[in-house]
């Protein structure tokens, strides 16, 4: 987090996490965990209602809301506008827009920030990502790995296609090949039968 904010900014910054339940997600906690460096975004999530908080604190912190073509200039006026019934409304090229209600950007100098807005889940957002290599996330207290064996270990990503009308985002896809990581559209036939296996018919459970 030094990189986006100064010292002195960390803990207001931590606090309103904490307060407002924002997850940071996307490349930002991979890299976290690999403690590999490339440039990229700092990606908020956060249901619609703590929205507004969240945003203030960056602005706050000197960050400037910079709107999409569709987006008031005003940021209190755009968050004010948005619901949680509105379907969402240019999300962008990579992102799945299930439970996403809208996305706010924010900028100082280089640095660039993504606040995005959750209908009802961030857990519903992050599970939709684009492959499992990003579906980690952390929170003031915690960072977490959903599939940290092919992730962090093997460096594979399994695509995130259950529905053949879904849109997979190509771009990010190729990002994260160019960065290291095998894409795999279907698991082996030997991780999908094993019980062991992040990529089998098992179920899931925290801290397995």
């Amino acid at each position: 987090l030094q990189q986006y904010f100064l010292p002195h900014e960390l803990e207001p910054f931590l606090n309103m996490q904490e307060a407002c339940d924002v997850v940071i997600s996307g490349s930002t906690v991979l890299q976290f965990f690999t403690g590999l460096r490339w440039d990229s975004d700092l990606d908020l999530y956060v249901v619609v209602s703590e929205c507004r908080s969240a945003g203030l604190l960056l602005l706050s912190c000197n960050y400037e809301f910079v709107p999409s073509r569709h987006q008031d200039p005003e940021f209190l006026r755009v968050v004010s506008s948005i619901s949680d019934a509105v379907p969402p409304t240019e999300v962008g090229p990579n992102y799945n827009d299930s439970g996403i209600a809208s996305v706010f950007n924010f900028s100082k100098g280089t640095k660039s920030i993504q606040l995005i807005a959750c209908r009802t889940n961030v857990m519903q957002v992050i599970l939709g990502f684009h492959s499992t290599c990003v579906m980690n996330f952390a929170t003031r207290h915690y960072a977490v790995s959903l599939f940290p064996v092919c992730s962090l270990v093997s460096h594979s990503s399994l695509i995130n296609v259950t529905d053949a009308d879904i849109r997979v985002p190509t771009n990010a896809l190729s990002k994260y090949a160019e960065r290291g990581w095998e894409l795999l559209t279907l698991p082996s036939y030997n991780e999908y039968l094993s019980g062991n296996s992040e990529l089998g018919q098992n179920i899931r459970y925290p801290g397995d």
